[in-house]
């Protein structure tokens, strides 16, 4: 049937454009077809709802059109699948997408929702996408099967996503989970209004490499307390393997003891977050000495490095990070083309925001911070 429905690729694979709202079946057929290269036009808004595990297969390219200046095709589902996209092969590309959930606020249900789901698969890249609406999950990066070792380069890549309002309340609510010892490269996203913006699970040979991110104000919320308010918590994260000591009494200090992954590498990240500690490593990394969790290079709104980045146990280092970073947007038209966009210096990198979008979109890594607006940027 494939043969027959869809062209052929320059890679010989079968190549998929859904172009009508009513092509969820084709869709989905297209997905669990293995080398598939599945192209969503970006007027196409594919109602998932009552779907769950929709299966991508080996070497499967699922690809929209959003850019800094286009939204993109929108995916969503209205009901609450346990996973709503899940990875089954390698060779996977995820880019270009809106991919939205049922729940903007902070809820309380049952149950781990996840966006997109991944478990031993290699070559997976999840690019240039906005994730946002799932109460467990945005990214969730597992390795049940041991193929991806904490070595060299990743083979799984998180990169220039928009990853938001993913929450929930006392637990849960991450934007990207690496667990059962994944080893992830997350870089150049744009984190906000999620609980934990990166979280680990402590296993010892889970990881992550966190660079040139952007951390938001929003987000953090942990439980709400009657009189007080809400408690808010951390945004990059690695859990400890155990519970120890008077705090393992409270449910908001479990795992903060033993093994705390294998490596976690935190550098040129910039965190306008101040509700709550920006990083927090919960326990003694297990695969490097002394440093196993390094943040380096950081810029921080908090003003000192205590209230910034925090560790339960050994094996995290910090250095060269600022603190006490004023965050400001400036009105420039930062393409050139005539219409006011917003501009963000962070003392680490520049970042745009579209006159028409609601994105921030990674510009260069710079330490300059101008006092005005830059000049025009090629190719944004």
């Amino acid at each position: 049937m494939l043969a027959t429905a869809f062209g052929a690729s320059p890679a010989g694979g079968a190549e998929v454009d859904i172009t009508a709202n009513d092509q969820v079946d084709r869709f989905r057929e297209a997905l669990s077809t293995p080398g598939t290269t599945v192209r969503v036009a970006n007027h196409v808004r594919l109602d998932l709802s009552g779907l769950q595990d929709i299966e991508i297969q080996d070497g499967v390219q699922l690809l929209g059109g959003r850019t800094p200046r286009q939204t993109g095709p929108l995916l969503f589902t209205r009901t609450r699948p346990e996973v709503l996209f899940l990875v089954r092969g390698d060779d996977v590309r995820i880019s270009g997408l809106r991919i939205l959930g049922p729940d903007q606020g902070v809820p309380n249900g049952p149950g781990n929702k996840r966006a997109i789901a991944a478990n031993s698969t290699i070559e997976l890249q999840i690019d240039h996408n906005d994730i946002s609406g799932f109460q467990g999950v945005g990214v969730e990066l597992r390795d049940a099967r041991g193929r991806i070792a904490p070595v060299g380069l990743p083979r799984v890549r998180v990169h220039d996503n928009a990853i938001h309002h993913n929450q929930h309340v006392g637990k849960l609510g991450y934007g990207v989970a690496v667990k059962d010892g994944s080893f992830a490269w997350i870089e150049r996203n744009v984190f906000d209004y999620n609980r934990h913006a990166i979280e680990g699970d402590g296993d010892p040979a889970t990881g992550y490499l966190a660079y040139d991110n952007l951390v938001l104000p929003g987000g953090g919320k942990h439980k709400w307390y009657p009189i007080y308010g809400w408690a808010y918590t951390h945004q990059f994260d690695m859990h400890g393997s155990r519970h120890c000591g008077a705090g393992s009494l409270f449910s908001d200090a479990l795992y903060n003891c033993g093994s705390a992954g294998h490596h976690i590498d935190i550098r040129h990240n910039a965190f306008w977050y101040t509700a709550g500690t920006a990083v927090k490593i919960r326990g003694t990394p297990q695969g490097q000495r002394p440093c196993g969790a390094t943040v380096y290079y950081n810029t921080f709104s908090h003003g000192r490095i205590g209230s910034a980045v925090k560790w339960t146990q050994r094996g995290t280092c910090q250095a060269g990070n600022k603190v006490g970073f004023k965050f400001r947007i400036r009105p420039c038209d930062v393409n050139g083309d005539g219409v006011v966009d917003n501009f963000l210096a962070t003392g680490r990198h520049w970042w745009y925001q579209h006159a028409r979008q609601l994105h921030w979109t990674f510009i260069r890594r710079t330490l300059n911070v101008p006092t005005g607006c830059p000049a025009p940027q090629p190719g944004i």
